[in-house]
Order: structure tokens, then C-alpha cells, then sequence
């Protein structure tokens, strides 16, 4: 989704963005890690591109992070629709303590590598 309305958000904006695949913190969890040594194994030995753990999300040239799809995931796990087609729209440093960004690759390149040429 991220990736699809790059463009059109760019547009409206303004301002650049730049696709971003990484993982984040919930509390004191890690949701999605990865390493640069599990996202080069990936790469070496193929991955189901319906079970790879990563997120994605839109960061600007200025750290503000546009993420469109989390908030309506919590709103599915939690079973609370409060949530549900929220988008987050903060600079990192303003984020909850809760919520930490780890952006691991920036691009669609890791995606083509792998084979996901249909998602981007």
C-alpha cells in the first residue's frame, strides 16, 4: 500500500518520501526484527513472500513517518476499531514511547531481489 500511494502523496504534499522496510518496538517488543545478516539470508535462500516479517512504511527527508497500515493492524489484533484506517503521521521523535521505528532498507530493490515484483 505504502508503495502504491508514494506518488500521490507526493504530490499532495509536496515532499519527498522514501519507501521504507524495517521493523518496529511496541512497548518492549520487537515487532517484525530483522538483522542485515536474516535480510541477506532471505535474499540467498528465497522466502514466501506471504510470510516475510517486515514493515513497511513512508519516511520524509525531514524523519516524519507516514504509516498507513499499523494503526488498523492494532485495530485487528486488539479487536477495537478505534484504530481501524488511522494513519500515523508524526516525526520520529515525537512518536509515543511505545512506538520506535527501525527502518533496515530504504527503496524497492530488496523487494525485487527477492522476487516480489508484484507487490511494488
Amino acid at each position: 500500500m505504502h508503495y502504491v500511494m508514494k506518488d500521490c502523496i507526493e504530490r499532495a504534499l509536496g515532499v519527498p518520501f522514501y519507501f521504507t522496510l524495517g521493523y518496529f518496538t511496541l512497548g518492549n517488543k520487537d515487532v517484525y526484527p530483522q538483522t542485515e545478516e536474516s535480510l541477506k539470508q532471505q535474499i540467498e535462500d528465497g522466502v514466501n513472500p506471504f510470510s516475510v516479517n517486515l514493515h513497511a512504511w513512508l519516511t520524509s527527508s525531514s524523519l516524519e513517518i507516514l504509516d498507513m497500515t499499523l494503526p488498523t493492524t492494532f485495530a485487528e489484533i486488539n479487536h477495537d476499531l478505534r484504530t481501524m484506517g488511522g494513519i500515523i503521521t508524526k516525526h520520529y521523535s515525537d512518536l509515543s514511547e511505545d512506538l520506535a521505528y527501525h527502518p533496515m532498507l530504504v527503496g524497492v530493490d530488496y523487494l525485487k531481489k527477492l522476487g516480489f515484483d508484484f507487490f511494488i
